[in-house]
């Protein structure tokens, strides 16, 4: 775990303005971290929330050795709770009236109990209203930490009761240079798009990798290149049986319609996935739409494997595209 300040130069807008807030000892109640880059939304809590506890802390960094600081390391100190997305990629309500309803004890040992919530974006309107709540009123010193990778899918009502803190992304680059000398053996190719995918996140795009990123790549091209309809909805049965399949699959289409309209409009030659698809802009456009869409309904439970359809469909141009 970093020391905040050792991260100023990955974040130098938000933790010169955490370290203010610790300083002054003028916390914010609830603070909104903004970026699609869930590693550095990681880092930057996980050390704040450090500092917050720690019985030790050094001006604003916290020791990393005292008794608060290894509970928190080892995910067992009393006065910090997280909400993280379970096996379905959702945060239930359930799993938010638990918090609260710690949060309504005293704090044992740090001044302050803290809340830490990643991917904010995955709790329906229940879960947003639940922790709205304690949001409104918390109980005694509170101070929530909350990462989303989309903030306006959240209610506006927690967004204003939030500081927001909007995170730097690594550099793409960056990313595909650390993954190819750690995986030696691994395509350019398929590295420039695991660092897209993650936003420049290297642990995240490692996990892009082990959930079968490659197989992934070669399914969807045989699905929109040259096979019949029907291979197309096999595609889409198979692919949209598993939610982490199923929206890395939706990512992939949306970085090659992204390129393929891009060299339709004469935006450079410079594609991501390789030579696009040779498919009409109007196909492109229709299924952009389809994909629009979805991304506005990606925190509701939506049917992956008709989502695919009417975008391999679309592409194809043998439907309308209709995602619904």
């Amino acid at each position: 775990m970093h020391a905040l300040t050792e991260l100023q130069s990955h974040q130098p807008h938000a933790v010169p303005v955490l370290a203010a807030a610790l300083r002054g000892q003028r916390l914010h109640h609830a603070y909104l971290f903004t970026s699609r880059d869930l590693g550095s939304a990681r880092n930057v809590m996980q050390s704040f929330a450090a500092s917050l506890v720690c019985v030790e802390r050094r001006d604003v960094d916290a020791c990393g050795t005292c008794v608060a600081c290894r509970k928190l390391a080892e995910g067992n100190h009393p006065d910090v709770a997280k909400l993280v997305p379970n096996e379905k990629g959702m945060i239930p309500i359930d799993a938010v009236r638990e918090v609260t309803a710690r949060l309504g004890l005293k704090a044992s040992e740090a001044p302050t109990k803290v809340v830490i919530v990643e991917r904010a974006e995955r709790m329906n309107e229940a879960a947003q209203n639940a922790l709205l709540k304690t949001l409104e009123e918390p109980a005694g010193p509170t101070c929530f930490l909350i990462a989303t990778s989309r903030v306006k899918a959240l209610a506006i009502t927690i967004r204003s009761r939030c500081q927001r803190v909007r995170l730097a992304t690594r550099a793409e680059s960056t990313a595909v240079s650390e993954l190819r000398a750690a995986l030696p053996d691994l395509d350019q190719r398929l590295a420039r798009i695991a660092a897209a995918l993650a936003s420049g996140d290297t642990e995240a795009a490692r996990t892009t990798l082990d959930n079968g990123l490659s197989e992934l790549d070669q399914r969807l091209s045989e699905a929109t290149h040259d096979g019949s309809m029907r291979g197309a909805l096999a595609a889409a049965a198979d692919l949209g049986s598993e939610r982490e399949k199923a929206d890395l699959a939706l990512a992939l289409i949306e970085i090659a319609v992204r390129d393929g309209l891009a060299k339709a409009h004469g935006a450079g030659d410079t594609h991501m996935l390789g030579e696009p698809p040779a498919v009409p802009s109007r196909r492109l456009a229709k299924a952009a739409a389809v994909l629009t869409e979805l991304r506005g309904m990606q925190n509701l439970y939506v049917n992956r494997t008709l989502a695919l359809e009417s975008v391999l469909l679309a592409l194809r141009g043998d439907v309308g595209g209709k995602a619904s």
